[in-house]
């Protein structure tokens, strides 16, 4: 469970990654959203509804990266001659768990858009800082993986 030099080097990219995808792209949708001009007018019940469906996928959305992940790592399993690195691998599945929770702060902007609500906007990037904390991608998700690989 060596983690190498190149490796570090790795995880410190996609930490730098991360910040901009999980702080620099929101920060610069609040803003955008707040310089909108706010002439909403009441809104009905298939704005609500859109609002609560996106919320429920946002919820569940990132929970795909399980089924993707076996998926991954039975195919690096039966090809092993062209298998990926385990830092190249880290570094797929990494980028995969980050880009099913960045869609989360665009269903709220599409939600503050729609609707005007900045409860909606800010709810949504609420569940957005929850999962960022999950998949943030850490050492100990890197040694994790190796263990996995090397197991049976």
């Amino acid at each position: 469970m060596y983690v190498s030099e190149e490796d570090r080097r790795g995880l410190a990219l996609l930490g730098r990654l991360a910040i901009f995808e999980f702080i620099v792209v929101p920060v610069v949708l609040l803003v955008v959203a707040s310089l909108l001009p706010r002439s909403w007018e009441t809104i009905g019940g298939e704005a609500r509804l859109m609002v609560y469906i996106l919320f429920v996928i946002s919820l569940v959305e990132p929970l795909l990266y399980h089924v993707i992940e076996r998926s991954i790592l039975s195919r690096q399993r039966r090809n092993a001659a062209r298998a990926q690195t385990p830092g190249g691998l880290f570094r797929s599945l990494a980028l995969i768990r980050m880009s099913l929770v960045m869609p989360i702060y665009i269903y709220g902007f599409v939600a503050f858009l729609v609707t005007g609500w900045w409860d909606a906007l800010l709810s949504f990037y609420a569940l957005a800082a929850v999962w960022c904390v999950v998949v943030w991608p850490r050492e100990s998700h890197f040694r994790r993986l190796l263990e996995r690989l090397e197991g049976p």
